[in-house]
């Protein structure tokens, strides 16, 4: 195997032209950074090929210029003595395969990478290969596997191939499909893949490959990566000036072209040209050559997308803002059936990206995700040269005080040239500067003046008061002096005053971007103006859609204007761009908690938990949502992890409440005297030990902490209404009546105090009196089915027939089986009146009346006394009252069989119910009665 020596100069600028494979690896191992861990990974898994005879199907997914060729190229350099050693073969395809069409093509291509690479077999590969081409098309494939399988003998075969979801789509469905079948038979290949994009076919159930390969995604470089890639190029070409350059004020501007690039490594080190420039006029042409160089590259991006794809790169490209998919497809002509697919599909390929839209539960935003071809798109429509992304990259590159002196320049340069087409292109510069320099004002920190420095250097060590002192006293404050006194209030939580310093800041640049819609924004929170920060942070959002700051401060306010939906949209979409952020999940539960979704307030908690289990607030907010989910056993346990870090009242109580819902009273009762014994005065406790010892009917005790309730405050509702409750359980029915009274004057417009007294009456057979507080209860709330019920049920025991009638007549819109069962207690004899109270709630709802006659009766059923003559009269109900039998097989069957079975002492009658009716009549009536436990029923 022959590789090609080069020197370190040629190394590099081949590098610098995108010919990865072309490079001495000893420079591309040096320059592996952000992708190191990533290639030691691979080489463990070709080292357990090797040594333990596994296999390894990996596909690295990465955008153009991610770095996937240049691992690959690392990784052939790396595993050269296990091939020299003949432990491994391997096949390493070109970068661009041209031309597969078909299952053979892809075997033709590893036997031409064998050719390639072992230059001693290449002679008998070729013959093998002539062979093929003379072999009749029918028996082609079947002889290049066995080219393939002969060549590599008992060792283990290793491909290496770049474009792979080409390759896949290029052979189909039928290709796959032999393929697999031939690693499948032969199970000592390997596959180290690459691809931009994980396609169907490797991710489709019914697809031959899916699930076949181990994705690894490749990311971006970070801005310390950034740093450390320049660095590192900078070393190869032993430029210690530039080393230097880049430990002091070059690293803002790396910071300029990782924003212009977004961490793409293959630009990243395109545009390490621009820290050699030497001038500015020279910077200004490396700038427009770059884009022009990269335009043709950018091109094959979009030259080969359909026309309506192609009409969306452009439409979004110039649009510099994100869009929504309905005034794309007006925009660019397209049809609303077609563009949903057509975005979808430019998603996949990773052209565009989709962002949740804050102001629509049905929409997207969508954008460019390629930030340059962006820029080269622009660089075919811009007018004058020169395009706002090199003003927002001037902006970043240079500081302050660097901008205004290069202006001056060019104007020094512009007053004395008289070459009009060069005095045009000075006046270009300068308005580029002039742009560069509003754009720079609007930044947080810049240090170009002493005062700002020594105030940076107080904000980095917290002393935000110090900040204050020395910036308050400034004279004419600009932007950055606002700026910074703006975020030092805001530290301070002197949200009022940040307001005014950040919103005065913004006055003073007209070319505002998100760099100051996020603290203004989170200001008006503090302050409560929520509207007003919804305004400001969808700015931000929209400016910068991928600011998880302000997804998340946009989705809090949200939430406090009770949108929880769209509160719900955005913190999702923060999850989105950072799931590692606990704010972004706790924030999450607490709109689900709040819109009571419980059962998604409890999945965002876990997650908050997992990302720091000992985060306060979360394992707080998890127990609280384990509680609203009726949870309990688990809400107590997160509610005891709780207690081990805060031994106070609060929690204590919470695992009290939780063991009484569990009716755990005694467990609840010890947790609540717990609690009251470090703060005698705990109203809570005092209130819930009240309730628990009610729940177990011991209603002295219950009585005496009422009672202490009230001596701490003696105007306590609910206090005094279950002090009434107590007196009335231990028969104390004149203190019963003084405490309903007092609660009733406590609070006017509660209905409780009345329908307690009324139930007290009635017990004590003072209809009159019960009937008055009833109809108390009615003049607060009119439809309340207890006072109603039980109104119509003293008429009926006291022979005010028309009265029930009324009553359980008013009952049938709202509660029908309260109506219902009235009729049938009190009224047995009135058929006529059941027919007419029928027809009447036939025009209201007639199949909630069959519902609850179907429930009486199966009720009814399950009762321990059942009355034959009550089963004779329902049968008669159903008849007479709701017509046909039919309308109601069920209920009347089942009373039919019951009488039968039980009665007739007739054991097959269950068999006159179908299947699924007869099973629930069994387990659910007959299994239930005594009288029938050790029958065998076989339904």
């Amino acid at each position: 195997m022959v590789e090609a020596e080069q020197g370190v100069n040629n190394g590099i600028g081949t590098f610098l032209t995108f010919g990865a494979k072309s490079v001495d690896p000893q420079i591309l191992e040096q320059l592996l950074i952000g992708r190191k861990e990533v290639v030691g990974l691979l080489f463990n898994n070709i080292n357990q090929i090797v040594e333990s005879g596994s296999n390894t199907n990996i596909i690295l997914i990465g955008k153009r210029g991610s770095g996937k060729t240049h691992i690959l190229r690392v990784l052939f350099h790396r595993i050269q003595p296990f091939v020299q050693d003949r432990e491994l073969v391997v096949a390493y395809f070109a970068e661009e395969e041209y031309g597969i069409d078909s299952y053979l093509d892809f075997l033709v291509r590893i036997i031409n990478a064998f050719k390639r690479w072992y230059d001693d077999d290449a002679v008998f590969l070729e013959g093998e290969l002539e062979k093929i081409r003379e072999t009749p098309a029918s028996r082609q494939e079947d002889l290049a596997e066995l080219v393939i399988v002969d060549y590599i003998k008992d060792k283990p075969l290793l491909i290496l191939t770049e474009n792979f979801d080409a390759t896949l789509s290029a052979i189909q469905k039928a290709g796959q499909d032999k393929l697999r079948a031939f690693l499948f038979r032969h199970n000592r290949i390997s596959f180290i893949a690459t691809s931009q994009s994980l396609i169907p076919d490797l991710r489709v159930e019914d697809k031959p490959f899916y699930n076949y390969f181990l994705p690894i995604e490749l990311k971006t470089l970070s801005y310390k990566e950034s740093v450390a890639l320049l660095k590192q190029l900078a070393s190869v070409e032993d430029r210690r000036d530039l080393l230097k350059h880049l430990e002091s004020k070059g690293r803002s501007q790396v910071r300029a072209i990782h924003e212009l690039v977004k961490g793409n490594h293959r630009l990243l080190v395109t545009f390490y040209e621009f820290l050699k420039a030497d001038s500015l006029a020279e910077l200004s042409t490396i700038f427009i050559k770059t884009m022009n160089d990269l335009k043709p590259y950018f091109e094959t991006f979009v030259r080969y997308l359909p026309p309506q794809q192609q009409k969306i790169i452009h439409y979004l490209a110039l649009c510099k803002v994100p869009k929504r998919g309905t005034d794309i497809g007006k925009n660019c002509f397209i049809s609303d059936k077609s563009i949903s697919k057509q975005l979808s599909e430019l998603q996949r390929r990773r052209l565009i990206e989709g962002i949740p839209d804050p102001a629509s539960k049905r929409d997207k935003l969508y954008d460019i995700s390629e930030p340059l071809l962006r820029i080269a798109i622009e660089v075919g429509e811009q007018k004058q040269g020169i395009t706002s992304l090199f003003i927002d990259f001037l902006a970043l590159y240079y500081s302050h005080d660097e901008l205004y002196e290069q202006r001056g320049k060019f104007e020094n340069l512009y007053m004395q040239e008289r070459v009009p087409l060069l005095k045009e292109k000075y006046r270009f510069e300068i308005e580029a500067r002039e742009k560069a320099l509003r754009i720079k004002m609007q930044y947080f920190t810049d240090t170009d003046t002493p005062t700002l420095e020594q105030a940076k250097t107080l904000f980095d060590k917290k002393d935000f008061m110090g900040v204050i002192a020395l910036l308050e006293n400034v004279k004419g404050k600009d932007v950055k002096v606002l700026v910074n006194l703006g975020k030092s209030y805001l530290m301070i939580d002197d949200f009022k005053t940040a307001l005014t310093c950040l919103t005065e800041a913004f006055k003073l640049a007209p070319d505002f971007n998100q760099s100051l819609s996020i603290p203004i924004g989170f200001c008006y929170a503090k302050v409560k103006d929520h509207s007003l920060a919804v305004q400001w942070l969808e700015k931000a959002v929209t400016e910068n859609p991928r600011s998880t700051l302000a997804w998340i401060h946009l989705g809090i306010s949200y939430s406090e204007l009770q949108e929880y939906e769209k509160s719900i949209q955005c913190l999702q979409r923060s999850i989105e761009l950072d799931r590692t952020n606990i704010k972004s999940w706790s924030e999450l539960g607490v709109a689900y908690l709040l819109s009571d979704q419980n059962e998604n307030a409890v999945a965002a908690f876990q997650e908050a938990n997992k990302l720091d289990p000992n985060d306060e607030f979360v394992t707080y907010c998890l127990a609280l949502s384990y509680f609203e989910n009726e949870q309990h056993e688990n809400s107590i346990s997160m509610y005891m992890k709780l207690s081990d870090w805060k031994k106070d009242n609060d929690v204590l109580l919470d695992i009290a409440h939780s063991y009484y819902y569990l009716k755990e009273l005694n467990v609840s009762i010890d947790y609540a005297q717990i609690a009251l014994k470090k703060d005698r005065k705990n109203l809570e406790a005092l209130r819930l030990l009240g309730a628990l010892y009610s729940e177990l009917n011991d209603y002295v005790k219950s009585r005496k902490y009422y009672l202490k309730v009230l001596e701490i405050e003696p105007e306590n509702f609910w206090a005094v209404l279950n002090l009434g409750i107590s007196h009335m359980s231990l028969e104390k029915y004149d203190d019963a009546k003084v405490c309903f009274y007092r609660a009733a004057e406590i609070n006017s417009s509660d209905k409780h105090p009345w329908l307690n007294l009324g139930s007290m009456y009635q017990y004590l057979e003072q209809y009159d009196d019960a009937i008055a507080c009833y109809n108390e209860v009615l003049k607060r709330q009119p439809d309340d089915t207890d006072a109603l019920f039980n109104l119509g049920f003293i008429y009926a025991l006291t022979n005010n027939l028309e009265a029930a009638r009324s009553i359980f007549t008013g009952l049938i819109p709202t509660n029908i089986k309260d109506a219902m069962q009235g009729i049938l207690i009190f009224l047995d004899e009135d058929l006529p009146f059941m027919k007419a109270l029928y027809s009447q709630h036939a025009a209201l709802s007639g199949a909630s009346a069959y519902d609850a006659i179907s429930e009486i009766v199966t009720s009814y059923l399950k009762e321990d006394d059942v009355e034959l003559a009550r089963i004779i009269y329902l049968q008669k109900i159903i008849k007479d009252v709701f017509g046909s039998p039919d309308k109601l097989t069920f209920a009347y069957k089942f009373l039919e069989v019951y009488k039968e079975y039980v009665y007739d002492k007739d054991e097959h009658a269950i068999y006159k119910l179908p299947r699924e009716q007869r099973e629930f009549f069994v387990r659910e009536i007959l299994k239930r009665r005594d009288r029938i436990e050790g029958t065998s029923l076989k339904p």
